[in-house]
């Protein structure tokens, strides 16, 4: 083989092995990748903020690549502007809450009572 062969030979293996470096690497890189979704609440001593922490302890559990971060917030509308100006990722929202144009209702988790009440006079 002439010398301007071998050269052309050995750049393409070299290139070749470069490439299947980098393909390894991003690979790699994806099967570690760990994701993070941050999930808005409500106040910390609330029962959404509770719930929510529920919700990351048992995705932590189950899937250990998806970390949820609780954030607290100031409730319900502003979760919804959140979610809509990409603050946060996911929100739990009162059932009564306006959805705005760019945001879609995943699930009802559980069904809002309400409660009233009186003094007995």
């Amino acid at each position: 083989m002439a010398k301007g062969g071998r050269v052309l030979l050995l750049g393409a293996v070299t290139i070749s092995i470069m490439v299947g470096i980098a393909s390894l690497a991003a690979i790699l890189v994806e099967r570690n990748r760990i994701y993070t979704v941050r999930l808005a609440t409500g106040g910390p001593t609330g029962e959404y903020y509770k719930f929510g922490q529920a919700i990351a302890q048992v995705t932590e559990a189950h899937e250990p690549k998806i970390r949820i971060e609780v954030v607290e917030s100031a409730g319900s509308t502003r979760n919804m502007q959140d979610v809509q100006n990409r603050v946060a990722d996911l929100a739990l929202v009162q059932n009564d809450t306006k959805v705005l144009p760019d945001v879609r209702a995943i699930a009802q988790l559980y069904p809002e009572m309400f409660h009233f009440i009186a003094r007995k006079d």
